[in-house]
Formats: structure tokens, sequence, C-alpha cells
């Protein structure tokens, strides 16, 4: 593809993929929107190719006949075959719509059966600790058959469609024959027919070219469909260039009546309302599946909430400009935020001016990132896609010190400790703790020794929060906290 066709794919989609919701994009999974994304743009360059290289091929020899049949005085027949030539296409569109619908349903299956092949691979030993073998055969076994009746049906229609442009171009060959007799019977001008019978045997060559061409270009239009409709699908983000500028107070957060869910009849949260207090620390903990992520993200303005409001300094985040309020938020995921680059790019990704040597060299001792002067090419060193080079606690240690390089008012973190040893863990506790001094903390932690010192903790279940307070209150409540810390040890 040409330089302006790659612009113009990237002006069109990646551009527009900015300001998509990013609700629908993580309820649709990334690894599915990057596939429809993938497929959609090598499939476009394909057939961008194909459509330029073909279709001037086909046109030229259909144009050549309609003018020597011009020539031969025949307006008639001319009106006739071009009738006769839409005809002939509206009937090839009928059986390849039809195609095209099935071959939709071929490529869920094939989606299907590549997703189960990779399960099998991928939990091989579980399938065969719990005897499941032959359950996993059987549904490989019977998305195969649903793929051959579904082969089966394509290709009926695709038949049909060759045999409507195989009739067609058989009619115009008889035509030809009929229109040579009469023309040699009338004494007419043989080398007109001559150019005539050549013209059509090079249409007809045309024709089955242009035919499977047709069919294979509308067989790979799904995938670019597939693009087109999921971008159009996807709601843009409200109020991204909002006018309204987020004003930064104490940090205080109020949720009032929330309802949100990434599944219909599922909600995470059902008016749900929640008041956490601005300049101090609060814990969110729980068991997994609780929705104690999901409301982080949903303070980040990462995930868009489906009912109620979010307010942050009495301002509902909703319909406040987002940049603005992202310049006074971090937000370090369970996933820790790490991008194929180098560590000095990493950590310096979301600053607007360079740190000073000594800042960047007292965040990194702070947040036991010395691991960087071990790589012969220090903070120039390369960590690959999603981090690859760096272990998970590397990894975690290096989004702990963007946290402390950014040095945000709203501090979101979601495990931010969870791969670390005991050791590293109480070093860089300490070191947060400094910075979070003033600031607005939402922490969430499965080791209850993490938050210990929260000014606030809330136990979650079931989108709920069913005990709150202090370490110390909630011991004496003896409640659910209690039951999770007597199962933990180190206390």
């Amino acid at each position: 593809m040409n330089f302006d066709s790659k612009k113009y794919l990237h002006n069109q989609y990646i551009t527009k993929f900015f300001k998509l919701d990013n609700t629908e994009i993580e309820k649709l999974w990334t690894w599915k929107f990057q596939s429809i994304i993938d497929n959609g743009f090598n499939t476009w360059k394909g057939m961008f190719y194909e459509v330029t290289a073909r279709i001037p091929q086909v046109l030229i020899p259909w144009i050549y006949i309609m003018i020597q049949i011009y020539l031969a005085s025949w307006i008639v027949v001319l009106c006739a075959f071009i009738v006769i030539l839409l005809v002939v296409f509206l009937i090839m569109n009928y059986f390849n719509t039809h195609a095209v619908n099935t071959r939709k349903i071929r490529h869920q299956l094939k989606a299907e059966a590549n997703r189960h092949l990779i399960k099998m691979i991928m939990s091989k030993m579980e399938i065969v600790q719990n005897q499941k073998e032959k359950w996993e055969l059987a549904y490989a076994n019977n998305i195969v058959t649903q793929q051959t009746t579904v082969n089966i049906q394509v290709a009926r229609y695709l038949r049909f469609l060759v045999w409507t442009g195989k009739i067609f171009s058989f009619l115009l060959q008889i035509f030809t024959l009929f229109y040579g007799i009469v023309l040699i019977e009338k004494g007419g001008d043989l080398w007109l027919f001559v150019g005539l019978v050549i013209c059509i045997g090079l249409f007809t060559s045309q024709l089955d070219i242009f035919t499977v061409f047709y069919k294979d270009f509308t067989d790979k239009f799904i995938d670019i469909q597939k693009l087109r409709d999921t971008f159009d699908e996807i709601p843009l983000m409200k109020n991204k260039y909002s006018d309204v500028l987020f004003q930064y107070k104490k940090g205080e957060i109020w949720i009032h009546h929330l309802g949100f869910s990434y599944s219909k009849g599922n909600p995470v949260f059902d008016d749900f309302s929640l008041t956490i207090e601005g300049g101090k620390k609060t814990a969110f903990v729980g068991l997994s599946g609780s929705g104690k992520s999901t409301l982080i993200k949903l303070i980040a303005w990462y995930l868009s909430a489906d009912q109620g409001e979010i307010l942050v300094d009495g301002q509902n985040i909703q319909e406040i400009n987002m940049y603005n309020y992202f310049s006074h938020i971090g937000y370090l995921t369970q996933e820790p935020s790490v991008f194929d680059g180098t560590i000095y790019e990493n950590l310096v990704y979301a600053l607007k001016e360079k740190p000073e040597e000594s800042e960047l060299k007292k965040v990194i001792a702070s947040a036991k990132c010395e691991f960087i002067y071990d790589f012969p090419d220090g903070l120039q060193t390369e960590i690959g896609e999603k981090g690859i080079r760096l272990s998970w606690g590397q990894r975690q240690r290096l989004a702990i010190a963007k946290i402390m390089l950014k040095n945000p008012d709203i501090i979101l973190l979601d495990e931010p400790t969870s791969a670390l040893d005991s050791f590293n863990e109480e070093e860089i506790s300490q070191a947060l703790n400094h910075l979070f001094k003033g600031k607005t903390v939402i922490i969430i932690a499965h080791r209850l020794q993490t938050v210990k010192n929260a000014d606030q903790i809330l136990l979650f279940e079931s989108g709920k929060v069913v005990e709150t307070g202090t370490h110390e209150e909630l011991i004496k409540l003896n409640g659910k906290y209690k039951k999770m810390l007597d199962l933990q040890s180190g206390f």
C-alpha cells in the first residue's frame, strides 16, 4: 500500500480509536479489538491492490463490446445488453449476499475452533487431570460438523453465482453467432463481426475472472465491514474536549447511585453510593470479583458509569475536560503500565518536562529500581513489548517510579506491590507513604499488611461495602475482615 493509503487508514481509524469510549473497548477485550483492527487493515491493504488491478482489466473489454454493438447501429441490442447485464449482476449479487451471510457464520465458527484449539493446547494437563479429553474432543467435533454444514451452504450459493455468469456468457455467444448469420445474409461488414467475436471471447473470459474476483472481494470485505461496524457502534468519549476544567481542592470523592455492568443482567454495581474523604488513604479489600478494580477504573474515568454520578471535589467527572482531569490523577493498574521503549522513555512519559538527574536518581532509589543500572545500557535499555525483558516485580517497581515522578494529587493503586517480596514491599511502602502525604489515595490490596495503616478500610462483597473502619476497628468488629486477617500470615 502506498504512503497516502496508510495515512488514510490511520487518520480514519487510529485517530478515532483514541476518541472511542474505553468502556465498550474493555467489554470487547483488548485482544479481540486488536484482531479486528489487524484483520481489517491487512484486508484493506490487499483489496486496494486487487481492485486497482482487476477493475480496469474487466471494464475495458466490457466497454469495448458495447462500442462494437453501438457501431453496428444496434441501439436496441445495446440497451438490451446493458439491461441483461444489470439483471445478471443483480442475480449474482442475490446469491452472493446469501453466501456472505453464511460466510460470516463460517468466520465465527473458525474463530471458535481456533479459540478451542488454543484452550486444549494451553490447558492440556488440566484436561487430562480432570478426564475431560472426550468432552473436549466431542466439542471440537461438533464445531467441525457445523463448519461442514456451513461450507456446503456457502458452496451451493457460490455455485449458483458462477452458473449465472456462465449461462450469461453462453447466451451471449449464441447471440453473437445469430448476429453473424444475419450480418452475412445482409452482406454486412464481416470485419465488424470478427471484431465482435474477438471481443465476446475476451468479455466472457473476463466475466469468469470478475465472478471469482467478486466472490473473493465480498468474502474478504467481511473483515473490513467488521472493522467499520465496530468503530461505528462504539460511542465516543464524553466531554473529552470540554471547556469545563477540573478544579482540584481536597480530592474528596462522592459516588451517588452508581450503576455499572460489563454485560446485561450482571451488574457490578447497582444503586451504589460512597463517600471517600479527601487527603486521606482509603483501602479497598475483599475477594476477587467484588468490584474493587472496576470502581477504581470508574473513578479514574477509564470506564463510564451506566447511571449515577461520580463527583470529585463537587465536580461530575463526566462533565469536565478529560485531559485536565487526568493531569491530576495517577493510576497504577493491576498490570504494570509499561510499554515497548527504553526505561527512560517509560519513566518520563507522563511528564511535560524532563526531570533533574538528581530527582530521577532519588525516585529510582525510592522505588527500588536500582536494577536499571545492572543493564549494560542502563536507562536506555529497551524493555520490549509489555516489558518482556523485565520480571513482573521489576515492571511493578518501574510503574511505581512513574507515579512518584508524576506526583499527582489523586493516586489510585491496584495491587501496587503484589509481585514484590516482603523486604522490597516494606521499603517501597515507606517511600509511597511519603508520596501519599496530603493526597487522596485509594489502594487495592489482597495482602492486608499493605493497607493496615490506611485511614479507612472498605471491605467489598458483590458490589457492596459490607464493613468499614480502620485496621484496629475492623479487628474489634470481629467480622469478615478479621477472618481474612487470621487466614494470612505475618500478623
